[in-house]
């Protein structure tokens, strides 16, 4: 998953019960998307075609959820990230693989206007999310983070041989200092 691998996690936004859920309530906050839960059945895809249809006859009202499944279907573009979603509690699906989820939101994202507007809250998540993305901090600390430090026994390594190296060379400037006074 791209963004991912430029540091951006992703966490399944839960909900408190007496609260309105929303498939429309995602948000990027310090790095991290939160995803609602979607729960993908043999019904999912006529449902959001049909809602797609619907915005598009009454376009007065907007685009949420047309911009919510391109916006998904850009995060679920390969089954590797329906995958990686999956692992994370944000989808949950019983279709036959992942290559289906896939290729369902590819599929209900070519019943959407190609002149769309997207809606402004997912126009901003997009701008946040390319923002984190382009950083070069960003990609290198996420490289770092997945390449390195996956495991946290290699973190401790690390700062391990840190100290040991400072008193090292606080012990040299010392020994260096007491023979310049002898």
């Amino acid at each position: 998953m791209e963004y991912h691998e430029s540091g951006v996690s992703f966490k399944r936004k839960r909900k408190l019960v007496q609260e309105v859920h929303s498939l429309l309530d995602v948000e990027f906050r310090d790095g991290t998307l939160l995803i609602p839960l979607l729960e993908i059945n043999n019904l999912t895809e006529a449902i959001f075609r049909n809602l797609v249809a619907l915005e598009i006859e009454t376009a007065q009202h907007g685009y949420d959820v047309a911009s919510y499944v391109l916006f998904m279907s850009d995060l679920l573009s390969m089954p590797e990230d329906v995958t990686f979603l999956s692992q994370k509690d944000i989808i949950i699906h019983n279709l036959g693989s992942d290559e289906e989820v896939s290729q369902l939101f590819k599929g209900v994202r070519i019943h959407a206007p190609s002149n769309m507007k997207l809606e402004q809250h997912m126009r901003n998540l997009y701008c946040q999310l390319e923002k984190h993305h382009g950083s070069q901090w960003n990609r290198w600390g996420a490289w770092l983070k997945h390449r390195h430090f996956s495991n946290p026994w290699l973190f401790v390594a690390l700062l391990a041989a840190v100290v040991i190296l400072f008193f090292t060379v606080l012990q040299g400037v010392y020994a260096a200092i007491s023979s310049k006074h002898h």
